[in-house]
C-alpha cells in the first residue's frame, strides 16, 4: 500500500503533431482545435497591435511567423467539419466569412 507505480511509458504528443486531415476526428476534438487555433490567430494578432515588429521579442517574432499556417490550418479544420457527415454545429453557430 505504499508503494508508488510509475509508468515507464514517456510518450508526449503534442496537439499540433495530429494530422489536420483526419477523417476519423470525433466533433469535439475537432471543435476544440478549431477554438484552440482561433484563439491562437487572436492572441498573436493582439501582439502585433499592441507591439512594433521591431520591438518584439524573438518569442514573439516567432509566433507571428506562425500565423500563416495557423490562418491555413483553420480553413482546413473548418472545411473538415463542414465535410464530416453527422456533425452538428452548436445551435445558432455560423461560421463566418474567411479574411482572405
Amino acid at each position: 500500500m505504499n508503494e508508488l507505480a510509475v509508468s515507464t511509458n514517456l510518450k508526449v504528443e503534442s496537439p499540433s503533431s495530429e494530422p489536420i486531415d483526419d477523417p476519423q476526428l470525433p466533433s469535439s476534438d475537432l471543435d476544440k482545435r478549431i477554438r484552440a487555433t482561433k484563439k491562437k490567430i487572436r492572441m498573436a494578432e493582439a501582439q502585433l497591435q499592441k507591439t512594433p515588429l521591431q520591438d518584439m521579442k524573438p518569442e514573439q517574432a516567432n509566433k507571428l511567423s506562425k500565423l500563416e499556417t495557423w490562418r491555413s490550418e483553420l480553413m482546413l479544420l473548418e472545411e473538415q467539419r463542414k465535410k464530416a457527415p453527422g456533425l452538428l454545429q452548436p445551435k445558432g453557430f455560423r461560421l463566418a466569412p474567411s479574411k482572405v
